[in-house]
Order: C-alpha cells, then structure tokens, then sequence
C-alpha cells in the first residue's frame, strides 16, 4: 500500500463541485431558453380566446330573426363570423380557420385577410374577389359548397405566425330557412 498513489479527498470534492457546476451550465443553456420559448407559445392564443365567434342574432327590417349560419338545399353552407374582440391592445389575427365537422368526416377552410376569393374554397356572401375578415365589432358572412354532409362548424383564429389556436366558437349546423341563402 505505501507505493499507491491517489487524490486528495479536498481535491476529489472540488472537481465533483466543479462537474455539477458544468452540467447545471449545460443544462441552463438549453433548458432555459427551450422553457421560456414554449411558454410564450402556449400564452400567444390567450388574448384570442373569444376573438370570433358565429353571429347567430342577425334581424331583418321586419324584426324576423334570420340565421345564417346554415346549409342551403343545393349544399352551399353559410356561416356569418362576428369579430367579439373588446381589446384594445392585440393585433388582428391572418386569418380564420373554419372547421366543418360531419359524421366521420371533417373539413378544414382558411379564411385569410386578403387573398384572392379564386384561391380558396370559401367566398364572400357580398361577392367580392378580395377575402375580408370581419372588423372590430363587425360581422361578414362567408360561403362554402360542398357536396359532403357536415353538423357542426368551429372557429379558430389564426396568428400572424401561422400558428391555429383553439376554436373561439362551435354551432350546430341546421337547415337555411329564409335567408338570402335559400
């Protein structure tokens, strides 16, 4: 034993202190920066949670109440979106995805402010070429023909990002009765 040679117990604690030390280092420069990126990801659609919803309140000159958001008998489905935004300090979103929801099917349409009404699958009811979303405390409606057979539809607001968040407002699709629309 007088030959064997080894480290201090000082020695072997500092360079244990000094492993730990580079291996929160490490950590803390990946970790950090990973949580707080997808911390603002997950708090980006907060301010979006009821920025649309589905106008369901629309009446005439004669005080009937006409719905919109419908399927007409050539199956054209309407759907009137509202802009509920009450705040004052977040930007409008790109666009609108609109989910059409059937049994064992389901269709997804982007409504973005102003693309070409040629490029997309859904139309404005006033017949402009230039897709609109609806202004602050405004409503639009839209058309979507389709030959499937859908019972619901949900609103999802999508950031300049790119990024869909969660749907603002769901409905039940029933049929048009007098509307424009039939």
């Amino acid at each position: 034993m007088r030959n064997k040679k080894g480290i201090s117990a000082v020695v072997a604690t500092l360079l244990l202190i000094l492993f730990t030390l580079a291996a929160a280092l490490i950590l803390a420069n990946y970790l950090i920066p990973f949580v707080k990126s997808n911390l603002e990801k997950s708090t980006e659609c907060m301010n979006y949670k009821d920025y649309y919803k589905f106008n369901k309140e629309f009446v005439d000159a004669n005080g009937q109440q006409l719905d919109y958001n419908c399927k007409t008998t050539t199956g054209t489905y309407g759907l009137s979106i509202e802009n509920a935004n009450t705040k004052e300090d977040i930007s409008e979103p790109r666009g609108i995805a609109v989910v059409f929801i059937g049994r064992g099917t389901s269709s997804r349409e982007d409504i973005i402010n102003g693309s070409s009404a040629d490029t997309s699958n859904v139309g404005m009811l006033s017949g402009e070429t230039t897709i609109e979303l609806p202004e602050k405390g405004g409503t639009l409606t839209y058309l979507y023909p389709s030959n499937q057979e859908f019972s619901e539809m949900e609103i999802h607001p999508i950031l300049k990002n790119g990024r869909t968040c969660e749907a603002s407002d769901k409905i039940k699709i029933s049929d048009c009765v007098g509307t424009v629309l039939t």
